[in-house]
Formats: structure tokens, sequence, C-alpha cells
């Protein structure tokens, strides 16, 4: 009998963070703000690549419902996907590996986790390397961007401008050193030219 008590108040509760979570997310809609894994490049939320998991995972930290999507996952513990930065698998391993580097406050979110993959793979800075042009605190192997982080940039150039942080002509600046991303930009913008 207790056992039926448990998981009937746990759905309760996950059924309360979902109805909570659609509110959020409508909300942010009415507002205009960003919800990244309802845009372009959704796909990475679900994806079983890994890179593809991490962007995900980054990309949560700027979600405007993010603390919604943490509790309705908390309560519903879905078996997949990214949410509010954690990806779920169905392994177990994989749980308690995250559980245990969040206990140690080494998530691997921002810049912790650039610093943490060059120590890894024991990597030195070479010529040819750059931190990646999004400010994420990555080093790419010679291009501007890590995999993913273009867009990432062309996401926060869009937010900033919204805040009225920057102002167009610092944002298109800001892409300069790439004529697709520039164009990319004036064509999310409406910017002719």
């Amino acid at each position: 009998m207790a056992e039926v008590f448990a998981r009937h108040s746990q759905t309760n509760e996950a059924t309360e963070a979902f109805d909570d979570l659609s509110h959020g997310l409508l909300l942010a809609r009415e507002k205009r703000q960003e919800v990244p894994c309802l845009g372009p490049g959704a796909e990475a939320w679900t994806s079983d690549d890994a890179t593809d998991q991490e962007l995900a995972a980054d990309l949560c930290l700027l979600c405007p419902v993010f603390a919604l999507c943490q509790r309705y996952a908390d309560a519903e513990e879905p078996s997949a996907g990214t949410w509010a930065g954690v990806t779920r698998n169905k392994t177990r391993a994989i749980s308690e590996e995250w559980a245990a580097r969040k206990a140690r406050g080494t998530t691997g979110r921002g810049r912790d986790r650039a610093s943490r993959r060059l120590s890894r793979k024991g990597r030195r800075w070479t010529p040819g390397q750059r931190d990646c042009t999004c400010g994420c605190g990555g080093v790419t192997k010679g291009g501007w961007y890590l995999s993913g982080h273009d867009s990432m940039h062309l996401a926060r150039l869009r937010a900033d401008l919204r805040s009225k942080t920057i102002t167009a002509d610092a944002a298109l600046a800001e892409v300069a050193h790439s004529e697709a991303l520039q164009a990319k930009l004036r064509a999310q913008l409406g910017i002719r030219g």
C-alpha cells in the first residue's frame, strides 16, 4: 500500500511540476524570451551524441524556465533527453556518476568544463588554437568556434540586442570575422544589406 501511495504522490508532484513548466513556457513565449530546446537545433536535447548533449546542457543554463524544468525533471525522472542541463540516460551508471560529480561541485558547466577538458587530454596551448569566439572559455583546434557554438553566439547577441546592452552595429562587428554569420544575424534581425 505504501508503494502505491508513494507512486501516486510522485505522479501528483510531477503533474504539478509539468503544469508549472507549461505555464512558464507560455509566459516566456509571451515575453519573447528564447527557450533554447524549442528553437532551431532542438534535436540536441534528444540526441545520443555526446557533443550535442554537452551543447544542450550548456544552452539550458541560458533558459528562462530552467528552474521549472529542473523541478519537473526531478519529479518525473525522465529516462532520456537533456533536462535542466542534465542529460538523462537509461543507464544507472551515468546518473550515479552525475550525482557524484554534482556532490563534488564539478558538474562541468561553463569555463570549468573547458579547463578540465584541456587538462584531461594533457594538451598545451599550441599555435593555431584559439579561444572559442562565443566566449564559453573553450579552445578550438584553429577555427573560430567549437561545434555548434556559432549558433550559441548568435543567440547571445540576439538576447543582448533585446535587452539593449549592445547595438546592432556592435553585434555585427562581433561576428565580422564571418560573412555567413553576419548575413545570418542580419536576416534574424530583419536588416537588409
